[in-house]
């Protein structure tokens, strides 16, 4: 008898199938990375849910039907594989580079679709921002960068207006250390200069010319922002075998610079460079700095040291970047947001 019953029942099943009530779209459509961030892999995974196929239309492509994978590429971004488990689910899984996924991220966002993921780590943070803003704190240095953080959460939770981009470009800064490379001539103090500033003797020193045969480079805080400090070896030294391969790598970090520091001694003639100009072992002067510095110092007493400092640091970022109000999503910022 049991098995007549369930034979009916299944029948009836088929003839006479229940009502299905369709899965509503979650809302708003939002999206997590579930790799691990920041780290690079072979290959990372995103998780969209909600309106996939909205979300995949506005970041440049059509969605995979449900149930099937598909190579898919976000223009500008990767060509990567759509996999679509269900009708509100889409995975995405591009190359694992952190450039790339920046890049993904930042196109979800501009798509309008939110992120949720919060940092795992921390568990005890009250939402996303500062759980984020934990996690960039163990990455930086610089009491700027940490006072600048430390400000976000507050500002996010009151609803400021985003800072703009060519704001948020100087902040990001604060979390990649911008090149500074001091050149010149041979013997004028440039590495009495970086020891200095180090507190402690991170470049060889000696009354003639030539004793840095190779670029010196160093972390400094510079007003309280920190700076990658490359001491290059002098211009006007005499090209042996050494100094031709240390001075050609000089020069291709003077490219890469973000601020070039021209040191020349504060008796000599006005150098023609676009460089900020300072004038060296200022305190062998008799009369006052000359007018073609930007700023005269002294390694060897402490003279001018935080005037230059701060100038350093204004170059980099100036006083109205951080003195904005707006918030910053500091997540975003690449060494590629970097002004020029």
């Amino acid at each position: 008898m049991r098995t007549i019953q369930t034979r009916e029942h299944a029948l009836k099943q088929v003839v006479d199938p229940p009502t299905l009530v369709p899965c509503p779209v979650p809302s708003p459509t939002s999206f997590a990375q579930r790799s691990t961030t920041g780290i690079a892999s072979a290959v990372a995974v995103f998780e969209v849910v909600g309106d996939v196929d909205a979300a995949c239309e506005a970041i440049g492509f059509q969605a995979p039907t449900v149930g099937r994978a598909a190579l898919r590429t976000v223009p500008g971004v990767d060509t990567l594989l759509a996999i679509r488990p269900s009708v509100h689910v889409l995975l995405l899984t591009p190359h694992g580079g952190v450039q790339v996924c920046r890049s993904l991220m930042r196109a979800l966002l501009d798509a309008g679709i939110e992120r949720t993921d919060a940092d795992p780590c921390w568990p005890e943070a009250a939402d996303e921002i500062e759980a984020r803003m934990l996690t960039a704190l163990g990455r930086v240095r610089g009491e700027r960068a940490i006072t600048h953080l430390l400000s976000q959460p507050e500002r996010w939770a009151a609803g400021a207006a985003r800072v703009p981009d060519d704001v948020a470009a100087e902040l990001s800064r604060l979390l990649h250390p911008p090149l500074v490379v001091a050149t010149g001539p041979a013997n004028v103090g440039k590495s009495s200069l970086a020891n200095a500033l180090a507190g402690r003797t991170v470049a060889r020193v000696a009354d003639r010319p030539g004793v840095t045969r190779d670029a010196v480079a160093v972390d400094l805080e510079l007003d309280g922002l920190l700076v990658r400090w490359l001491d290059a070896p002098g211009v006007d030294l005499a090209e042996d075998e050494v100094l031709v391969e240390a001075q050609a790598l000089a020069r291709e970090a003077i490219a890469a610079a973000d601020l070039i520091l021209w040191c020349q001694d504060a008796g000599s003639h006005a150098p023609d460079t676009e460089a900020l100009r300072i004038a060296m072992r200022a305190d062998l002067l008799d009369g006052p700095p000359p007018s073609w510095a930007d700023v005269a110092i002294s390694a060897t007493t402490g003279a001018g040291l935080e005037d230059f400092t701060r100038m350093v640091r204004q170059r980099l970022i100036s006083d109205s970047a951080l003195a904005h109000p707006g918030s910053w999503a500091f997540w975003e910022a690449t060494p590629e947001t970097r002004p020029s």
